[in-house]
This record gives structure tokens, C-alpha cells and sequence, in this order.
């Protein structure tokens, strides 16, 4: 069934579902950001996938380039991520947590990272899309008043706008397996764009910085993981991110796979980019990232130092692993976080915004 007039209005997603032709999206780049960034409330989950009828695909433009897409999926025409269009088709290789999926998988709220061609200034053909979750475990807090959980220890704030595919008040239940979509702060926080019931036989996921490190056992976020033999040698480092996959034992996860830099492993490398994240401080004093992609500077962009900590749309030439910055977007600023709770300060790990201040790990340059 299609969505309601009023919704398509609102909604701005990354590509469309299309039984193997490529459709155009609708209203893309008039919104804003989901989940505390401005982008318009949905609540509780709808059926959000439309069937477009074909726009005979896209030509005429005369431009191509490789690109790379990281954002938040806000709705479904084509979908639209970070304001742009991605075309894509049923066809188009689909991959959610390291594992081979479909176009069917792609829902609103997800975060995406989008192998692409940039066909025009806010048009992308993808070619390949993976979905990149923030966590799936069991429910260990809650916080309803602050609208806080914690899933295996990990701090989860859920945003008032964001995509809840679960009964009653939108909070998840004490111990029942959730799957959770969003961004990581500086503060250790996943800000929930996405949240959803799973089976309590999905292997735990998470992603997040590296807080502690010591040689296999690593902190990611606020939740302790072992990781598989050999990962030692890969010479990690306190503020990369990584992904892992595995089992929840009641203290930690005991990985079983795990990707180190998941946002950024493009197979196309891309010579654009367009990324939606947090600004971070890096490990090197006057350096900035977002998802672990360093700042570089640019004549036409302000100093990215006044928006440390806040969550932005960055778009540039990228050469390695340094963004030559031509587009800088911050997003609605979020909430300030209350004081901790009494249930927050009986977590193990307590009080996350005043414990963790996330520094990326940008490493030396050339």
C-alpha cells in the first residue's frame, strides 16, 4: 500500500525498491534529520513502501563520478539519504550485518552506507547498499523517563522522532532482544534512529568505538567483547570503530567476525562522499572526524572545531582517508541530556555522558 499524501511530503530516503528498474525519489533535500537532527517525527511505524511507477530512469545529465553514501534512511520513493536521491533496484547487491540480504530488507531509520555513482549535485545511482545496525542484544535497563536503555550495558537513548516497530509505549521490555538502528555521540550514546523486536536467537551486534584496549579484549562503547584469535595483530587502536558479531554471556560479547571500519569499507573507492555523523575531536590535537574520516580543510568552509559534538552532514572530495570538505550541514541541535538516573547510576557502567568522551582515532598523516 502506498503511504499517505502527508507522508510522502515528509519523508526523504536513500533509494527506492523497484522490481528491476530504477525509479526517481520524491521530495528529497527539503528535510531536515530524524532522531534529534530535525528530520520530521514519523512515531510509531507506518507502511512506509510506496510502488512508484516508473520514471523511465535517469539520463541526460552528462555527470559521473564514484561516491560513497553514510546516512540515515528517512523514507521510500527512491530513497533519500542526507537530503540526495539513491536510485537503486531489486537487483542491487544488499548486505545487513555483514550478511548477504535484499532490497526488501531496507527499512526507514537504518543506517546505510551506499557504494554509488553520483549521477548529478543530489542524484546517486547505488550499486551496492549495506545496513549498517548499532546493536542487537537483550534489554539489560531502563530509564523510561529519559527515555533511555541500555542493551547489554550499552547506553541507548531513543529519539522522540524515531521509527518504532514495537507495541505499546514505544519503550522496549526488560530482557526481550531488540534491534536498534542509529549514530554513536562523543558521549558513548547510541541515538536511536530505528528500533525493532528481534528473536532472542539473533547473534548479538554491535558497533562503536574502541574505549579500552587490551590486546584481544577491547571496549567498544561501554560494552566489553573478546574478540577471535589473531585480531591482536591488526594493530587496533583506541577510537576506530568496529563491528562485531557473536554471544551475549551475560558480561560481554564473545566475538565470532568482526569488521574494523565498517562505515567507510567502500568497494568502489570513492572519490565523493557524503557522510552524516558527529563531529569528533581526533587522537591528534586540531584535527576533527566524522566516522573516523578526517576534516580536511577547504576556503569555502568554516572551521569544523565550533561543531564538536554535533551531529552534521559532510559532503566533499575524499582522498584516502582525509574529506576535502565543500559541504558542511549541522543538524538540529539534540536535547541536552538530564542528569543520570538512579537506574543509570546501578548500571555497571554508569552515568555514559559524563564518563566517555569519544576521541577519533584520524592516525598520521603523509
Amino acid at each position: 500500500m502506498a503511504p499517505s499524501t502527508k507522508l510522502l511530503a515528509l519523508i526523504c530516503a536513500i533509494a527506492s525498491c523497484a522490481a528491476g528498474t530504477a525509479f526517481a525519489a520524491r521530495g528529497c533535500g527539503s528535510e531536515g534529520g530524524m532522531g534529534g537532527t530535525g528530520r520530521p517525527v514519523v512515531g510509531q511505524e507506518q507502511n512506509s513502501r510506496p510502488s512508484p511507477s516508473p520514471t523511465g530512469g535517469i539520463g541526460g545529465t552528462g555527470i559521473t563520478a564514484s561516491a560513497g553514501v553514510v546516512g540515515v534512511v528517512t523514507g521510500f520513493a527512491s530513497i533519500c539519504v542526507n537530503g540526495s536521491e539513491v536510485h537503486y533496484r531489486t537487483d542491487t547487491p544488499v548486505e545487513v550485518d555483514g550478511r548477504q540480504g535484499a532490497a526488501r530488507d531496507l527499512e526507514r531509520g537504518q543506517v546505510v552506507r551506499v557504494d554509488a555513482t553520483q549521477i548529478s549535485a543530489e542524484e546517486y545511482r547505488a550499486t551496492r547498499i549495506a545496513v549498517l545496525e548499532a546493536l542487537i542484544g537483550p534489554v539489560t535497563q531502563l530509564d523510561p523517563k529519559r527515555r533511555m536503555f541500555w542493551v547489554m550495558g550499552q547506553p541507548v537513548r531513543l529519539m522522540s522522532d524515531a521509527v518504532v516497530a514495537l507495541s505499546g509505549n514505544g519503550m522496549p521490555a526488560l530482557k526481550s532482544t531488540v534491534r536498534i538502528s542509529g549514530l554513536m555521540n562523543a558521549r558513548g550514546e547510541v541515538l536511536a534512529s530505528r528500533i525493532e523486536g528481534a528473536s532472542p536467537k539473533t547473534p548479538a551486534y554491535l558497533m562503536a568505538h574502541i574505549t579500552q584496549l587490551d590486546r584481544r579484549v577491547v571496549q567498544l562503547g561501554w560494552v566489553r567483547v573478546e574478540l577471535p584469535a589473531g585480531a591482536e595483530k591488526l594493530g587496533l587502536q583506541l577510537g576506530q570503530e568496529v563491528a562485531v558479531r557473536g554471544r551475549w554471556d551475560g558480561e560481554g560479547i564473545v566475538a565470532d567476525a568482526y569488521w574494523v571500519d565498517p562505515r567507510v569499507a567502500f568497494a568502489n573507492k570513492p572519490k565523493r562522499l557524503s557522510m552524516e555523523g558527529y563531529i569528533l575531536e581526533c587522537d591528534a590535537p586540531g584535527r576533527y572526524a566524522v566516522n573516523g574520516v578526517e576534516l580536511g580543510s577547504s576556503t569555502n568552509i568554516t572551521d569544523p572545531a565550533p561543531y564538536v559534538g554535533r551531529r552534521v552532514i559532510v559532503q566533499g572530495e575524499l582522498t584516502g582517508r582525509m574529506l576535502k570538505v565543500d559541504g558542511l550541514r549541522p543538524l538540529a541541535v539534540e536535547p541536552t541530556p538530564s542528569e543520570p538516573s538512579k537506574a543509570a547510576d546501578r548500571q555497571p557502567t554508569t552515568s555514559p555522558e559524563e564518563q566517555i568522551n569519544i576521541r577519533a582515532h584520524c592516525g598520521s598523516r603523509s
